[in-house]
């Protein structure tokens, strides 16, 4: 096991309460960032990289130190910090991701929480995506889902947010050096574009999981790593259920609504 699979659900809050107070109270004050996404987003990728572009700490699954660093997380709120990321996916695709990480389990989930999960929906054939995954969208925009916000509330409040960069999932996938770059220059961070092409090697899908994108580890974080998934998974009912509660915000975004 990795990630936070092994730790203590009391032990989790109380470092996620620590880093709330640690960025409002002194990193602000210093030229770290925060990159928030809706879980399932490819956060953990992204700020990685912008971590090592930046040449700053990335405290994840750890208390922060005095260092500057990278803060990435689930939030809706800046908590003081200036300069802000909103990484943004495909609502559906976050979806299919969100249920294999959570239904069905990987590395970085506890095996406990997931029985736990699966009963709380009332999901008995947890591989059988299709048949399932209508109750987990049920679920998830509910707000019953860690964290406790719907990927709605995480859109009306950073869409159009100005005191941001957006940058999308997509668009990592499409051309990650441009998006670095990009973000690489909100941030004020002085840095060669072969640098760049440097980190976003070091921390392609291939070199991080042995894997070329598609072929699919269903007990690991990074399990697929592609785009578009949602349509292996999703049926007329689960399409037309997810649709009566985004209401058209995916669109927003220019993710298609077909």
């Amino acid at each position: 096991m990795s990630g936070n699979s092994q730790r203590h659900i009391v032990f989790l809050k109380l470092e996620g309460l620590y880093r709330r107070l640690f960025m409002f109270f002194w990193a602000k004050k210093t030229t770290s960032f925060l990159m928030t996404e809706y879980p399932k987003s490819g956060g953990s990728w992204l700020t990685t990289m912008l971590a090592e572009i930046a040449g700053i700490d990335f405290p994840r699954n750890r208390f922060p130190s005095n260092r500057e660093s990278a803060f990435q997380g689930h939030y809706i709120k800046a908590y003081g910090q200036k300069r802000v990321v909103v990484l943004w996916r495909d609502p559906r695709d976050i979806v299919v991701s969100y249920y294999f990480h959570s239904v069905v389990g990987n590395s970085h989930t506890n095996p406990v929480h997931v029985e736990s999960l699966r009963a709380s929906i009332g999901i008995s054939k947890p591989e059988n995506v299709k048949e399932e995954l209508p109750k987990f969208i049920d679920y998830m925009f509910s707000g019953s889902l860690s964290p406790r916000f719907t990927w709605n509330d995480f859109f009306d409040r950073w869409y159009g947010e100005k005191n941001a960069v957006h940058v999308s999932y997509e668009e990592l996938h499409k051309d990650a050096a441009s998006a670095l770059k990009k973000i690489s220059e909100y941030l004020s961070v002085d840095v060669t574009e072969d640098f760049i092409l440097k980190v976003v090697d070091n921390n392609s899908f291939e070199k991080t999981t042995g894997r070329k994108p598609g072929e699919e580890n269903s007990g690991s974080f990074a399990r697929k790593g592609i785009v578009g998934d949602w349509r292996n998974y999703f049926t007329d009912e689960s399409l037309s259920l997810f649709n009566s509660y985004v209401c058209g915000r995916e669109k927003k975004l220019g993710y298609s609504h077909d």
